[in-house]
């Protein structure tokens, strides 16, 4: 932050406090805890002496000798100076649980916030700005998108987050942590379509009320896959949108009114990964969209993988082709996705089924050596399936 940036409620109520100074008069009443060692431990972690003084400050605000029937947070000083040791202990390590967990408490239930002009609510949005820039520069540490879900779901207001996330996914667009929150805020805030719906007995601010989030997904996904069509993170979060936000599994029958749609749903979304197949023969992450979509839905809305084959064919170098010439398939001009299609379509009912199983399996040694042990038992199990 520089100098001429407005100063938030949050840097009003914590600047007195900070920069930390152990020695300050505003610690004067608190009595640091060490941290607990044996008189001659093994392996002792040499902490800094700038955040060994602050933990030990930590230690005493947190200590409570309240008895373990009492009030869990009582004993447990929530004040703005514990809101300004939690920042300081965070700078110095963005990774420690049990400070973050300390200052959600605060947040969420120092009776001082009450009092300030913008009440609670104005430091919970004071906290999302000061998250926004820590955010950025931690994005794989689960504590902080976990404190941020904490604080947004206290709001009950998401309007910012789908573009937060994707300012972060910017970034790094495959960011297992962007990806799981940008899926909670949706969630929790667009809401679920599962057929079977549970009752929540506690009501949170802005629970469902937001259905609109979800209008725009499919966009953003297209957006992503033209960048990289190789992201698997944002193929997997195709199908999070077109299908398991509803339940839609293998193992979940689709109600009777929502059938002719979720078919027109799975019509399209196949005729998507062809297309993108296409333009990317070698693209994995579209071949296993393309598979799910014959294998992992509902029954009564599943088509045979070879259903597909003739048009997976095409994107192969005929048997005798690659009899003929080896290089047909080591130059990449059959998919190692389209092979194994051909692989998966064999049954007893195929004609020379164990000849051609060979065959395949001799030509994705070739195309994939890497995984020629895999192969090699994969037509293992075919042999055993078909005597």
């Amino acid at each position: 932050m520089t100098d001429t940036a407005p100063r938030s409620v949050l840097d009003e109520l914590c600047s007195p406090y900070l920069p930390f100074d152990a020695t300050s008069a505003v610690w004067s009443d608190v009595t640091p805890v060490a941290q607990a060692e044996s008189s001659s431990p093994m392996c002792p972690i040499l902490y800094n002496a700038e955040y060994s003084s602050a933990m030990d400050v930590y230690r005493a605000l947190v200590a409570s000798n309240a008895p373990a029937t009492s009030v869990p947070l009582e004993g447990m000083e929530l004040s703005a100076r514990g809101l300004a040791l939690t920042a300081h202990l965070i700078q110095l390590n963005p990774s420690h649980f049990s400070v973050w967990h300390y200052r959600a408490n605060i947040l969420l239930y120092a009776p001082e916030l009450e009092k300030l002009p913008g009440g609670r609510a104005g430091v919970l949005r004071a906290e999302l700005g000061w998250l926004d820039n820590l955010a950025h520069a931690n994005m794989k540490s689960y504590q902080v998108w976990q404190h941020r879900r904490i604080v947004v779901a206290a709001l009950g207001d998401p309007s910012s987050e789908l573009q937060f996330s994707a300012d972060n996914l910017a970034r790094d667009a495959k960011n297992y942590h962007t990806w799981a929150y940008r899926q909670w805020v949706l969630a929790h805030f667009g809401g679920l379509s599962l057929p079977t719906a549970v009752e929540e007995a506690v009501e949170e601010p802005g629970k469902a009320q937001f259905a609109q989030l979800w209008e725009g997904e499919l966009d953003y996904v297209d957006e992503l896959l033209r960048e990289d069509v190789r992201n698997n993170s944002a193929w997997n979060h195709r199908w999070y949108v077109c299908f398991a936000r509803f339940g839609i599994s293998a193992h979940i029958s689709v109600d009777q009114e929502r059938i002719e749609e979720v078919r027109k749903t799975i019509a399209f979304e196949k005729a998507y990964a062809r297309a993108s197949i296409l333009g990317t023969p070698n693209n994995a992450s579209a071949w296993t969209h393309l598979r799910a979509l014959h294998t992992s839905v509902p029954h009564e809305l599943r088509t045979p993988m070879s259903e597909a084959l003739p048009w997976v064919e095409t994107l192969v170098s005929t048997p005798k082709e690659a009899e003929a010439d080896a290089t047909v398939d080591i130059m990449g001009r059959s998919p190692v996705g389209a092979l194994e299609w051909c692989l998966d379509c064999i049954t007893s009912a195929t004609p020379d089924a164990e000849q051609r199983a060979e065959h395949l399996v001799k030509r994705l040694i070739t195309v994939d050596s890497v995984r020629k042990r895999f192969w090699a038992y994969r037509l293992k199990t075919i042999r055993r399936h078909l005597h």
